[in-house]
Formats: structure tokens, sequence, C-alpha cells
């Protein structure tokens, strides 16, 4: 969803543009992950076992740089379609 926002500006300049049906869908994905990690019931439903820090860690490194590589990767896209 945010690589998808950016394509034509940056990064930042896309976060800070306001858009309501985002931060809707950002909440409820939130909601629904944090639901199903933290009640008991549901945790063992999908058979999750405890999150440690270092979990959470990994987890937000990985999407970070997946981020960060499509953003870089844009810019040789917009240079190959102006060409």
């Amino acid at each position: 969803i945010f690589v998808n926002r950016t394509f034509s500006e940056s990064l930042l300049i896309a976060l800070l543009r306001p858009n309501r049906s985002l931060v809707i869908v950002v909440a409820v994905v939130a909601a629904a992950l944090g639901g199903t990690l933290l009640w008991p019931l549901a945790s063992g439903l999908f058979q999750f076992g405890p999150l440690h820090l270092d979990d959470l860690a990994v987890t937000l490194t990985s999407g970070i740089a997946v981020l960060v590589c499509l953003e870089l990767l844009k810019h040789f896209w917009r240079e190959r379609l102006k060409a």
C-alpha cells in the first residue's frame, strides 16, 4: 500500500498527505493482527507462539528493508519509463 502511494512523489510526502481510507485500513489490519496475537483463543486457533523482542525486530527490519528497496527501484522504473 505504501509503495504504490508513492510512485510519483517521495515517501514522506505521500505519507503526510491525508487519506482517511488508508488510516482506516491500517487501523483495522493492526487491530486484527493485535487481536490474533494477544487473544489466547485466537492465538491457539492459529497456533501462534509467544512473540519475543528479536522476532519483532526482525519483522520491523525486514519490512523497512523491503520498503527502502522498492523505493530505490522506483527511481530506475521512472527513468526507464521516460526513455
